[in-house]
């Protein structure tokens, strides 16, 4: 691969709507699903073929990696032992890293979606955005 896999300054890469929550008030995230362009917006097909780009490179060669994608988002607390005790509040504690995970919505959906059966999935409704 071109770029390593870790150790990003994610702030200055992605949209940090998915991540504010995560510094603001110390929870897990999920963002929105991505790589799902308006192919009549040039700008937004383009960012997508770009992300497809760099995703490519940590899928399977017969992926598809233009499908919908999703980013987990966790702290990392600087007081990461006593955060595992029962009962502590997670305000008093300080951030001070994001673990942050790709998905292709696809793979969590194989895995929970038997063969024998068949599932129809929106991530995106024009008629009620």
């Amino acid at each position: 691969p071109k770029y390593a896999i870790y150790n990003w300054d994610l702030l200055t890469s992605v949209n940090t709507s998915s991540i504010m929550p995560v510094l603001n008030q110390q929870l897990a995230t999920v963002s929105a699903a991505y790589m799902i362009p308006d192919d009549n917006d040039k700008a937004k097909m383009q960012e997508a073929m770009d992300w497809a780009d760099w995703f490519k490179d940590y899928i399977d060669p017969d992926e598809n990696p233009m499908e919908p994608v999703s980013d987990i988002n966790y702290p990392i607390h600087k007081e990461i032992q006593r955060s595992l005790e029962p009962g502590w509040d997670r305000m008093n504690y300080t951030v001070v890293a994001i673990m942050s995970s790709s998905f292709y919505w696809r793979d969590l959906l194989k895995a929970i979606v038997r063969e024998t059966h068949s599932l129809d999935v929106v991530f995106h409704n024009e008629c009620n955005p």
